[in-house]
């Protein structure tokens, strides 16, 4: 399973997930900062995954999904 398909099954309860794309802007979809905070710990518990701690400022959803080790 790919990192856009993980984000996908955990987003499509509250997105249309549909049309998403590593280019899609994250603000388009409507998140906030506790939003993608939210999904984050989604991801993790579901796949056993981690993120990696990024300073930086994620604007794509393509920013979100790369920080996943």
């Amino acid at each position: 399973m790919t990192k856009l398909e993980m984000f996908k099954e955990i987003a499509k309860e509250s997105l249309d997930v549909s049309n998403l794309t590593e280019e899609t802007k994250l603000d388009s979809l409507g998140l906030d900062s506790l939003d993608i905070v939210e999904i984050q710990v989604a991801v993790e518990e579901k796949y056993s995954v981690r993120f990696k701690d990024a300073n930086s400022e994620l604007v794509t959803l393509g920013d979100f999904i790369n920080l996943i080790e």
